[in-house]
């Protein structure tokens, strides 16, 4: 069993890293994953979802350090809102550093963001 999980580790972590689509649990539904940023990754998303472009998509991030990579500034209320229900299933949308692709800002260039709890399948393989 623990082969299975590490083969299937190791395949979901090179679909992501191929810009392919990845099927993952999350802590209420199933969810499809790709790499944030990447926008070819980031397109094929939409398009298995049927998502309208000017709809972002949240990014889950693995921890603190992701989050903070991704996102321009973490304003006080934010970091009650963090420490109270993260992980968990709260978006937040808050404002995106320059380099964020496009597609995963709003109209005022915030980027949804969430962290997944950590023993989310997914949580694992955001880290790597």
């Amino acid at each position: 069993m623990k082969d299975k999980k590490a083969e299937t580790f190791s395949a979901a972590i090179a679909a992501l890293k191929s810009s392919d689509v990845i099927v993952f649990p999350t802590e209420t539904l199933y969810g499809l994953g790709a790499d944030a940023l990447d926008p070819v990754a980031v397109e094929k998303v939409y398009r298995l979802k049927g998502r309208d472009p000017a709809n972002p998509i949240p990014v889950l991030v693995a921890d603190r350090d992701m989050l903070d990579s991704l996102v321009a500034d973490v304003p006080p209320l934010a970091v009650q809102l963090i420490d109270r229900f993260w992980p968990g299933p709260l978006t937040l949308v808050l404002p995106a550093r320059k380099e964020i692709p496009r597609p995963l800002l709003n109209s005022s260039g915030g980027v949804g963001v969430r962290i997944l709890p950590p023993r989310s399948i997914f949580s694992s393989t955001a880290a790597s």
